[in-house]
């Protein structure tokens, strides 16, 4: 075991030092440590051979020690093996020698009585108290539930854990232990007596058994419904200084395991000993048999079949709030439910024995499993909301801190364990889940990292981009507005609103555009208002944050994109907003035409009109959602949860891990890709991005459609065919406000080549654009006869980018042809098609038609359960809110 060379305040001791530990593993640690320091005097079964060491054998139930004077003597009983006896003469010795007596003793071993006896017995004795060690190459205690995992893990990789994981433990590695007796021994002064080697903060089986997983993710934890769980031993009542820290990273340390060995030693350990139980004291016998007779005969099925029946109505009422978002009555008959459920439980254990000495036990399975069915639906949504509600408590109180939000966390990982559990096995209520699916997958995978994200590491500042989807942008909006936002231990400190003009208005100098921008806008220079010009959000995020930067001297640890659309869902939820100072009502269906009225009629750069109304509008939210009661705060996270799916809300951040568990997640809009290909595997991708730069909010009039054809040939080509369909609807009248300028961006699989591209039916000519501004600058300049078509490789992706303008009521329809560079090997004998359709922000929906016309040696083997086959031809047709994946098995005929 490799622990850090320990070095005492004191010179080299004159006197030996005595060590006595039977088992002899955790007494060795100390000898080695100790040896460089002092002569070992070391007592134990288990035999050292070292220079400075002397090693007495353990071979009677009272060994014979060495009558030597000692300056220190260490007795190690971590198994109860070492009589009091025999402790007690070590206290005369002790006090004979002037020395200090150290006793490093299991927790479960001793109570408050033991523990002040000890100390009063002489006043250089110290206890050190320990609990669950584990170390690397042996099972110290296989009681422990730490060894107990460490065990399951290396054999079968599973952690089962007993019913719902809730109860404590207090895991210490080996080395701290060791570290923490020598420090009690040698460096704590007398006025120091007691001492505990281990933290005071106690994680849960399930915070443990996560931490094993989240080293290891191949390991499975399962729950074991009334296990057996070893009962908690309270810490001792008595005053002690505990030598290991509060913040104690556990988590390092179960990293230092080698958990892919084949076994691990086990301690061997004197058999424990009997244990002693008072004598149990009964009166009036005959009245107690007279009840017990009448409650065996009669009760149990009245009281089985009540319970269950009240449990079940609590359950019903349960799903009925849950599915109309009322969480406080749901929380109430989730736990009522429960403890019906529990009732029923108990008493049909009775009734199962009645039916089993009439031998019609299995007529009783259906009842067993109706109970046991709602005792998991009901704590699973006790756990769950009572989770969601501590935390939203602690966000909410002002006084409450770090601890108590990770506290809270924790419980709510808890509460999301089981609920994922519950739903493997088919426990959850179809209407429940589908409430719940967004809001439980978002929370799962980005959890851990809440704390970090709302400012408990550290203050955090946000740059949030205000985006006007109705003049859309490949971000999500043009980005009239903005805010800076400040947090810290997940409070909001600070949340200003500007108009992206006073930004704008002090960028010095020049930055060169994206050539869309520069060539169709046009606009010479660029800006923070054209900033999110990118179809990947982290890259459109990075050059925002550069803008403020460089603009306004602001630096940001992230960037968050919302849109109108956002609002729109916040609004459905928690209805009508009253914004005082316009004298307007603000509802999810006036929402475009009251911002338009009051931010952009009569706006000029520098008016301050635009973020006035903003201001007001998030003041009055912000409002609501504090004072008013009876908002659901489940509808309020289900309008976030789905804002942030379908991409009305975006995040980036600086921190590497965080910007990629949000991308790997899908919640930052970004190019990541994690699919392998190979000859077996076609990796598909298709996405529109549209790029308004006739500078107004035509896209309030514009929809499309998007189809898409795949055809796979007998080669193991593939081509495809795309139809991008957007019809115009504003109205003639508003002249240049009704024209649609759109740069229309195409995002295929890397090297994708286009074939051919039509307009309205008709074959375009394919040219290079012209990208240089000295060039199309000048006042006789002609573009080139055909349509320009732009062609970028960026994040393992070929974008391709052409103007399109649509004119009022209008219908326009672009196709692009384009072929894939990767075939299919058709040698093998299965393949599959995997399909990304990658959703822009601050579109809402598009309907989306797909189709794959198979090559005469292919079939179909397993399909999405939306797709159907029709003559050979794989076909699926949905509206799309959000990215879509398609996976599609093919095998030869």
């Amino acid at each position: 075991m490799n622990i850090p060379a320990f070095e005492t305040t004191e010179k080299k001791h004159e006197y030996p030092i005595l060590i006595v530990d039977k088992l002899g593993i955790l007494g060795e640690a100390l000898a080695k440590e100790i040896s460089s320091e002092s002569l070992v005097i070391f007592v134990s079964s288990r035999k050292i051979e070292d220079d400075n060491i002397i090693h007495i054998p353990y071979v009677k139930k009272i060994p014979t020690i060495p009558d030597n004077t000692y300056s220190h003597i260490f007795i190690i009983d971590e198994y109860g093996v070492i009589s009091k006896e025999f402790i007690s003469s070590f206290i005369k010795k002790a006090r004979h020698d002037n020395s200090v007596l150290t006793l490093s003793i299991n927790i479960n071993l001793v109570t408050d009585d033991y523990i002040y006896n000890f100390v009063n017995s002489y006043e250089k004795v110290k206890i050190v108290i320990t609990a669950d060690i584990f170390a690397n190459d042996v099972i110290y205690d296989p009681k422990a539930y730490i060894n107990q995992f460490i065990t399951s893990v290396i054999k079968d990789k599973v952690i089962n854990i007993p019913n719902e994981g809730a109860s404590q433990t207090n895991p210490v590695f080996f080395d701290d232990v060791v570290t923490a007796v020598l420090q009690a021994g040698f460096i704590e002064r007398e006025d120091n007596r007691i001492f505990f080697a281990y933290p005071k903060q106690k994680p849960s089986l399930l915070t443990l058994a996560h931490m094993f997983q989240k080293i290891e993710p191949s390991i499975k934890i399962d729950f074991v419904r009334n296990g057996k769980e070893k009962k908690e031993q309270p810490d001792p009542s008595v005053n002690g200084k505990y030598l290991i820290d509060q913040n104690y990273d556990l988590e390092s340390k179960i990293k230092k395991l080698d958990l892919n060995k084949k076994e691990i030693e086990e301690v061997r350990r004197e058999p424990d000993q009997p244990k002693s139980f008072s004598q149990f004291r009964f009166a009036n016998i005959f009245f107690g048999m007279l009840l017990t007779l009448i409650f065996f005969l009669i009760l149990p099925l009245i009281a089985t079949f009540s319970f269950l029946a009240v449990g079940g109505l609590f359950a019903k009422d349960l799903i009925t709030s849950l599915e109309s978002q009322n969480l406080v009555r749901a929380k109430s008959s989730a736990l009522n439910a429960y403890n019906f459920f529990n009732f029923a439980k108990s008493s049909s254990a009775l009734l199962g024995r009645q039916a089993q000495i009439l031998g019609m036990e299995g007529n009783l399975s259906f009842l067993s499993e109706k109970i046991n069915q709602g005792i998991e639906i009901s704590y699973t949504a006790s756990s769950l909301l009572t989770g969601f509600e501590n935390i939203k408590n602690i966000i909410s109180d002002s006084k409450a801190d770090e601890q108590d939000f990770l506290k809270a966390l924790d419980d709510f990982k808890n509460a999301l364990t089981i609920y994922q559990k519950e739903k493997q096995l088919g426990n959850i209520p179809k209407s429940v889940d589908i409430k719940l699916t967004d809001l439980i997958s978002f929370a799962s995978s980005t959890i851990d990292v809440w704390p970090q994200v709302v400012g408990f590491s550290g203050e955090k500042t946000y740059l949030v981009l205000l985006q006007n989807n109705m003049e859309l942008r490949p971000g999500g909006g043009f980005i009239g507005s903005f805010a800076i936002l400040n947090i810290g231990k997940g409070k909001v400190k600070s949340f200003k609103l500007l108009d992206v003009y006073d930004a704008d208005g002090q960028l010095k100098g020049h930055v060169e555009p994206p050539f869309a921008i520069r060539r169709y806008l046009p606009s010479v220079h660029w800006y923070l208002r054209d900033s999110n010009f990118d179809v990947d959000f982290s890259k459109s995020a990075l050059a925002s944050a550069v803008f403020l930067n460089t603009e306004m001297r602001q630096r940001v640890d992230g960037v968050i994109g919302v849109d109108l659309s956002f609002v729109k869902n916040l609004l459905l939820a928690i209805g009508p907003v009253k914004v005082v100072d316009y004298s307007e009502t603000v509802t999810a269906d006036n929402l475009f035409a009251v911002t338009s009225t009051h931010v952009e009629k009569n706006f000029f750069p520098g008016s301050t009109q635009k973020k006035d109304f903003l201001r007001s509008l998030y003041n009055s939210i912000s409002l609501k959602l504090s004072q008013e009661k009876n908002i659901s705060y489940l509808n309020v996270l289900d309008a976030l949860t789905k804002s942030l799916y379908e991409k009305h809300i975006l995040f980036a951040f600086n921190d590497v891990s965080l910007q990629s568990l949000f991308s790997v997640n899908g919640f930052g809009s970004t190019l990541v890709d994690s699919r392998k290909n190979d000859k077996t595997k076609i990796n598909d991708f298709i996405g529109i991005n549209e790029a308004n730069l006739s500078a107004n909010k035509v896209n309030y009039f514009i929809t499309r459609s998007l189809s898409q054809s795949s055809t796979i040939a007998s080669d193991g080509s593939i081509t495809q065919s795309v139809k991008v369909s957007l019809k115009n609807n504003a109205s003639k009248l508003l002249g240049k406000n009704g024209f649609y300028k759109n740069y229309l961006r195409v995002i295929v699989p890397l090297g994708s080549t286009i074939t051919g591209i039509k307009i309205d039916g008709r074959e375009q000519s394919i040219v290079d654009p012209v990208k240089d501004p000295i060039i199309y600058e000048k006042k006789n300049f002609v573009p080139p006869t055909g349509l320009e078509v732009e062609k970028v490789d960026q994040n393992g992706k070929t974008i391709y980018g052409f103007l399109v303008t649509v004119d009022a009521q209008v219908l326009k329809i672009v196709e692009i042809d384009y072929k894939l560079t990767q075939k299919l090997d058709l040698t093998k004998s299965s393949f599959s098609y995997n399909l990304k359709v990658f959703k822009q922000p601050g579109i809402d929906n598009i309907p989306y038609s797909f189709s794959l016309n198979l090559a005469d040696s292919l079939s179909a083997v397993n399909l999405p359960r939306e797709m159907t086959v029709v003559d050979r031809k794989i076909i699926l047709s949905k509206d799309i809110k959000r990215d879509l994946e398609l996976n599609i098995t093919l095998a030869k005929q």
